[in-house]
């Protein structure tokens, strides 16, 4: 049994992977977040969880990933890219579990990882000021201090450019509509 909350994706990747790499567990929902979902785990009322992210993980539950831990059990990553540690831990991806007629699917389910923390300017601002926005955002990553910071707070820190944001963004909001309505039916049984 998988918790999950509706509208998110606990919800959608629990459904997709059901749907589109034949999982077998049954889908429970109710539990308004990752907080609730982990302590239902924790009390023995379901046994995972779909969906939620190795930085919230580390954020809420840091011993999950001291050596040696017997808390939990990573099954399987559900990212658009594989995560260097947990590919050191031997903690498999997705992608060769999605049958080759569902990866755009999936590619479209999994794009709104991209989306997590974003910075937005506002409409019609000016391209010398977006330029300074863009560069000071992607240098505050460089930046040792705030390097520290997310490290000290167990945050990944894995920018992407506006301009790759952009193009995600494009290209989500631009899919075919036999796409989105295939992911619709994967994520909405």
């Amino acid at each position: 049994m998988f918790l999950t909350a509706e509208g998110g994706s606990l919800w959608d990747y629990a459904y997709f992977l059901r749907a589109l790499a034949g999982a077998q567990f049954t889908v429970v929902s109710g539990y308004p977040g990752p907080v609730d979902a982990i302590l239902a785990v924790e009390r023995g009322e379901a046994d995972g969880i779909c969906g939620l992210e190795n930085r919230t993980i580390r954020s809420l539950r840091p011993q999950w990933f001291e050596p040696g831990q017997k808390l939990a059990n990573f099954l399987l990553q559900t990212a658009m890219e594989p995560h260097p540690d947990l590919v050191k831990r031997g903690i498999p991806e997705m992608w060769p579990m999605i049958p080759a007629d569902h990866r755009k699917v999936v590619d479209l389910i999994v794009a709104q990882q991209a989306f997590q923390r974003p910075f937005i300017a506002p409409p019609g601002t000016a391209p010398a000021q977006l330029k300074v926005l863009l560069e000071a955002f992607m240098a505050t990553w460089k930046d040792p201090e705030a390097l520290e910071d997310a490290n000290r707070m167990k945050i990944d820190v894995n920018p992407k450019s506006g301009e790759e944001v952009a193009a995600l963004a494009k290209g989500i909001y631009g899919a075919p509509k036999d796409l989105v309505d295939r992911m619709s039916k994967a994520i909405r049984p």
